[in-house]
């Protein structure tokens, strides 16, 4: 047995929601939408005397704005040029800036609703003031030309006008429609665009009847509602003003195709979207449509009494629920919460109950998934779980059994946190009804067992970070780069321009691994030189940090700077010009191309590849494929990743990434015992003296405590060994010593310093310093590449297998030296070579 507030009203269907059958009292109806409409609702744009809407292009929420040609400036629904002058430049070779600075757009024939130019009939500086309708002649002059014509077929209108004609004084009257400023020049009262419609629209009413209800002619931004029967009227206008508030944008070219589907309409209410205007195929007429029919449901619901939440159904879009912090409290709870899957009455009550507590869709979607997995449980017991007093610890086992074994549709197990959350939400409800006595008859034999029923959340993996893409695999998805396709919707701009906007996209998230989100939100300008080189401006959203610099290689800038001349030429006029990489579509939430159409890029181009294998091998020595899921944010791992294994220390790492915590960055760099002892036995049978001479150690445990890792090597000198590597008379210089015992993992170190000590020498030589030090350099310089030689030669002789496992295992080991805490002490060096001398 439940408390009364979870019934369900019967006189409610309780299944589909967006139908209502209703004996509709029009005018209670009617007084009850006008007491909630808004009468100051968007001053300036909104006409309430007249039902008249002219969207202001300098709103900055509205959809509509202005062609970007200096000389035009139509209004525009979105777009950057209009329909003339995109003609044109398509036509032209002029680079869009170009062009909308310089074209002027010739005069063309007079649109509907627009004056024409006056008659040319004139005497002296007197005009005829009535309108041209043909050959530059007003109806008047035009039938007199006519007229003589008929009397003389070689009069020429020149020569008619030389005659001197009288001109017409001006007709003060306008067009008998509302709003219509034309002047009318037919005998009916009408303008030439009125009288038009009336002839095809007026089915036998009288002018007067028909222009009581007509609208002036309507251009890009403007809707009417004139033609509405007064309800439909107060019905629209309240849905729109609930649309407006919710941070949806209004589409006057839809609001018009409404109007026209819904002008024989006596209401609105109880309709669906499809009987509101049965064209649909259009994303935004589909989108006014539903937000027309569940706010008029929404506000019929409230004037009834009626509570959506007392449905097994939930519609979201009727619920007042909250937007997130992203989308900037729009709503986005679109969708449907079906409590008709919980088959347990009493259970099902309870999360309703719960979920009438929550602010936003999401929550009620996870409570809802994680009691329907409790819900099939009980029902796989004997009973079935539905009597309150028979429940017991057999439910409860056979709820948290259910929830070890979950699994995703596909088979797949779903992460042990995913189910801890869900069976933990599913007992704090059990909890819940416990104290909030929803439940009679239930006993403490349902209460949970705290050992019994839980799971263990399996520690995170110590070898792993994140998903990081091994480069293997990255070299071939950038072998198959003329393949990815962008899969957006970007109906403005031409295919070869959308491949290497994407394309680009993906070279930035490789090559600078930031966030798909930061990424996809960069600059237009977000490029700046230093006197290292380009410098990548990029804002930190996570952390609130903005105009981050970042070095970026010069190819990585190529592709930037490639893509960047094309999107020069690609000006919306809105929010989105702001952006190196823009939506399609001026309606979205971000101006900037969404990381979720990144994502499905991503995943497309990837299934369609035949081929794409790992580094690892089975036990034929055989390339096992690499698994395919690839996300965008696993490249930021794998940059981070490259990194560390290159042996960059970690303190520039965490710099590079923008860390706040260099422990954050620690975990590229942590590498499990067992991996490490397997890369020190590779490693350890490679190990040379000074002379290159093998002298391979006896075991891993050796290798680590018979010997010190020095800048370029390891040492085995006993009181340096005990010293951890800070005894050494000669630092520096391990080449001339007998101790020194480097091996492969010291390549790049070596080859690295080998370039500072030549860089040093010439130096030296400019400094007229005595030929002992240039000789000490010298010397220095040819030991170390003596060994290097040595070391290549040993390497290259290798099969390639072994090889391949020799650079594996030094990869690892530089990784843990360069994460260690202390950091690599490095030889003194010339500080500012431009003030020496």
């Amino acid at each position: 047995m439940v408390s009364d507030s979870t019934l369900v009203e019967p006189a409610i269907d309780q299944t589909t929601p967006n139908r209502l059958a209703l004996a509709l009292d029009h005018e209670a109806w009617l007084r009850w939408l006008e007491g909630r409409i808004d009468p100051n609702w968007r001053p300036g744009e909104w006409d309430a005397d007249n039902w008249f809407f002219d969207g202001d292009p300098d709103r900055e929420d509205n959809i509509i704005t202005r062609c970007t040609v200096q000389r035009c400036g139509a209004k525009l629904e979105g777009g950057a040029l209009c329909t003339t002058c995109l003609k044109t430049w398509k036509s032209s070779d002029l680079a869009l800036d170009v062009f909308t600075a310089e074209y002027s757009p010739p005069r063309g024939k007079v649109l509907p609703g627009k004056q024409p130019d006056g008659c040319l009939v004139r005497k002296g500086a007197i005009p005829c003031a009535r309108p041209a309708i043909c050959q530059g002649l007003c109806r008047s002059h035009y039938g007199a030309l006519r007229y003589q014509r008929g009397r003389d077929t070689s009069l020429t209108l020149g020569t008619w006008l030389a005659a001197g004609q009288n001109p017409y004084p001006a007709d003060e009257s306008l067009c008998t429609v509302h709003q219509c400023d034309q002047r009318p020049d037919l005998r009916d009262g009408l303008c030439r665009y009125h009288h038009g419609l009336y002839r095809r629209e007026g089915l036998g009413a009288s002018v007067l009847e028909w222009a009581a209800t007509a609208h002036p002619h309507l251009t890009e931004g403007q809707f009417s509602m004139l033609p509405l029967c007064p309800l439909v009227r107060a019905e629209m206008l309240y849905a729109l003003q609930r649309r407006d508030a919710s941070g949806d944008r209004l589409v006057p070219k839809m609001l018009r195709r409404l109007v026209k589907d819904t002008k024989h309409h006596e209401h609105l209410v109880g309709l669906t979207p499809h009987q509101l205007s049965p064209q649909g195929g259009s994303k935004d007429l589909d989108s006014h449509r539903r937000d027309i029919v569940h706010w008029l449901q929404a506000g019929y619901e409230d004037m009834t009494g009626g509570d959506p939440t007392r449905r097994l159904v939930w519609d979201f879009t009727t619920l007042d629920l909250r937007g997130s912090t992203r989308t900037k409290h729009r709503r986005m709870h679109s969708g449907q919460a079906d409590f008709t899957v919980i088959s347990q009455t009493w259970l099902r009550d309870l999360a309703m109950e719960k979920c009438r507590t929550f602010e936003t869709s999401t929550k009620i979607r996870e409570l809802l998934t994680a009691v329907e997995v409790a819900s099939r449980a009980l029902e796989a017991t004997a009973d079935g779980g539905y009597q309150v007093e028979d429940l017991g610890p057999h439910h409860l086992d056979a709820i948290t059994q259910a929830f070890r074994e979950w699994a995703h549709p596909d088979g797949q197990p779903r992460s042990s946190t995913r189910r801890y959350v869900g069976l933990e939400a599913v007992f704090a409800l059990v909890d819940f009804g416990h104290q909030s006595r929803m439940i009679e008859g239930i006993t403490d034999a349902f209460l949970r067992d705290p050992e019994a029923h839980r799971l263990q959340l399996e520690p995170k993996s110590r070898e792993e970070v994140g998903k990081a893409i091994p480069e293997e695999v990255i070299t071939q998805l950038d072998q198959k780069l003329d393949q990815l396709e962008c899969n957006a919707d970007y109906p403005e701009m031409a295919e070869d321009h959308q491949r290497l906007l994407i394309r680009t996209l993906y070279i930035v998230l490789r090559d600078t691994g930031r966030r798909p989100n930061e990424v996809c939100a960069l600059r237009k300008d977000c490029v700046e030189f230093d006197h290292d080189g380009p410098v990548l401006i990029w804002d930190n959203t996570k952390a609130g940090r903005n105009r981050r610099r970042l070095p970026i290689p010069s190819v990585t800038n190529e592709s930037i700077a490639a893509w960047r001349e094309v999107r020069n030429t690609l000006s919306t006029g809105d929010a989105r010009d702001n952006y190196l990489f823009p939506s399609g579509t001026p309606d979205r939430i971000d101006p900037h191309f969404r990381p979720a159409s990144l994502a499905r890029s991503l995943k497309i181009w990837v299934d369609g590849m035949p081929d794409l294998v790992s580094d690892a091998v089975d036990a034929r020595g055989n390339r096992v494929p690499f698994d395919r899921l690839i996300y965008p944010y696993a490249f930021r791992h794998s940059y981070a990743q490259r990194h560390a294994d290159a042996g960059v220390q970690i303190d520039v790492l965490c710099e590079l990434m923008d860390h706040r915590s260099i422990s954050t960055t620690q975990i590229y760099y942590r590498v499990n015992q067992k991996r490490k002892r397997e890369a020190i036995r590779t490693l350890s049978r490679h190990v040379t003296d000074r002379h290159g001479i093998a002298a391979p150690t006896a075991s891993t445990t050796a290798y680590e405590m018979r010997s010190v890792a020095a800048p370029f090597g390891n040492c085995v000198e006993p009181s340096n060994v005990k010293a951890g590597g800070g005894s050494c008379p000669i630092r520096f210089q391990c080449s001339g010593c007998g101790f020194y015992r480097p091996d492969p993992s010291y390549l790049p170190v070596i080859e690295d310093h080998i370039r500072s000590l030549k860089a040093d020498r010439e130096t030296a030589a400019a400094m007229d310093v005595d030929d002992y030090v240039l000789r000490n350099l010298d010397a220095q310089i040819e030991s170390y590449r003596h060994v290097l030689d040595v070391m290549k030669e040993h390497l290259d002789a290798l099969p390639e297998d072994e090889r391949h496992e020799v650079e594996q295992a030094g990869t690892l080991l530089r990784r843990l030296r360069a994460g260690g805490s202390s950091r690599t002490p490095l030889p003194l060096t010339v500080k500012n070579r431009a003030h020496t001398s």
